[in-house]
């Protein structure tokens, strides 16, 4: 398994990260559930729930 970071951008403009582990970024994106609240960590190491019906798009990176 490879870590994944998936940098979620909301239509506020505002970025929030989590890092998943998983096969290929397909099954890491595959994970998200529409409507599902997730808790992320900001740039400023806060933590913050979001829902994903606000999410303008998903950058995924291996890391």
């Amino acid at each position: 398994m490879k870590t994944y970071r998936l940098t979620f951008i909301f239509s506020s403009g505002k970025e929030l990260i989590q890092e998943v582990k998983a096969e290929s970024p397909e099954t890491a994106l595959k994970s998200l559930k529409d409507g599902d609240a997730y808790t992320f960590v900001d740039k400023d190491d806060a933590l913050i729930q979001a829902n994903m019906t606000n999410v303008d798009y998903v950058r995924v990176k291996e890391y």
